[in-house]
């Protein structure tokens, strides 16, 4: 399993065949921008284009929400490709409380983290699209979204600047933003789109970082549509090698089985079981791990029932603990032992190691196994 580091900055959203070209995305023209305005004007003219994006679990829970905004009157809605969630069912709602599922997957950019997506409705309010360069420092902006799932809350702020920000240029935003503000657009007082809200400080409050507009626009005119029949394959860890228990999203990417979420039992965490055969003798099982201690443990399951009993060892506070998970929450945890590694590097990649025998004097495979060697290593 592994867990990504967490950075200084994060993104904002919550921790879910068609025909479409060029010119069908382009057809129905937004409205117009609105003359200068009070912030409380603009937010009456704009709330309606502001949508709410959210996708589901596997078991139909919502489990990540963000932001968006219509682009075209025809359903092309704007957001963060990090908001949709691959490989997951996407629906986006209304001002007036009606849901759509996503047909498409219109277009995306991961370095950008830009996304569009497809809904079928007609007639909606679009949000013309400013000039991003052209918006000057100090200038007022307002930004719209879904903070924390508060609805199209709104706040107001200023372009401090434009910054390099993990090899990208990017909008730096001076106002309060939080997990949900993800995909919501950042405006002029006319009206006019100049950025989508993506990323917020850790260490410092009122700033954050928004993708400009301008990135977005060549999605719009080359559009490269997925559907989402498609889509929902993308990164599935193959049933035939791989068991996730309830809760947690898994995906796999160059190799890479990668998780967030929480899981659905074990005190929240996330567990992913191989469905490969346990050899009849001794046998060795390894994993390459990466954790950050703000996101907890990631560790090697070498024994388990299919459920929620496990033996495991996690590394925690720079220790390997041996441990027997024997429910789904943490009154049944034990810890069995518990060694210092001078290996474990925190926010690095790490590799566990086990080798499995039966217990000596005649015991079964299936009635006890034993661990008789441990490694942890780089």
């Amino acid at each position: 399993m592994a867990c990504v580091q967490r950075p200084i900055w994060v993104a904002v959203g919550c921790a879910l065949g068609f025909m479409a070209t060029a010119a069908t995305a382009m057809e129905a023209k937004p409205a117009p921008p609105m003359a200068a305005a009070t912030v409380q004007d603009l937010v009456i003219r704009v709330k309606p284009s502001v949508v709410v994006i959210t996708f589901t679990g596997r078991e139909n829970d919502r489990q990540g929400l963000g932001s968006g905004f219509i682009v075209s009157s025809d359903g092309l809605i704007a957001t963060n490709l990090h908001v949709i969630g691959e490989a997951r069912p996407i629906s986006v709602q209304l001002s007036d409380g009606r849901k759509f599922d996503v047909t498409a997957i219109e277009a995306t950019e991961r370095h950008h983290d830009l996304a569009l997506l497809r809904i079928d409705a007609k007639d909606l309010p679009a949000l013309p699209l400013g000039n991003s360069d052209e918006l000057k420092d100090g200038e007022a902006i307002v930004a719209i979204g879904n903070p924390l799932g508060l609805e199209r809350s709104v706040v107001a702020g200023v372009l401090s600047g434009r910054r390099e920000v993990e090899g990208r240029t990017m909008l730096q935003i001076a106002m309060p933003i939080e997990r949900g503000n993800s995909g919501g657009p950042i405006l002029d007082l006319a009206g006019r789109v100049h950025g989508l809200v993506t990323l917020k400080s850790l260490k410092t409050e009122n700033l954050g970082f928004a993708a400009p507009v301008n990135q977005l626009k060549p999605l719009i005119e080359k559009p490269n549509p997925v559907a989402m029949a498609k889509w929902l394959t993308i990164g599935v860890l193959d049933p035939d090698l791989w068991k996730p228990l309830p809760g947690g999203r898994w995906r796999q990417r160059a190799g890479r089985v990668q998780v967030d979420g929480r899981g659905g039992g074990l005190g929240g965490r996330c567990v992913c079981l191989s469905t490969v055969a346990v050899p009849d003798e001794s046998y060795e099982v390894a994993v390459n791990v990466k954790f950050s201690p703000n996101d907890g443990a990631a560790g090697l399951v070498f024994a388990a029932d299919g459920g929620d009993k496990h033996y495991g060892f996690y590394p925690s506070n720079g220790e390997l603990r041996l441990s027997r998970f024997d429910g789904p929450d943490v009154y049944a945890w034990t810890v069995l032992q518990q060694v210092r590694s001078p290996h474990l590097r925190k926010d690095d990649w790490n590799t566990l190691k086990v080798r499995v025998e039966p217990m000596p004097n005649g015991c079964s495979k299936n009635s006890r196994r034993g661990c008789r060697a441990k490694r942890l290593r780089n």
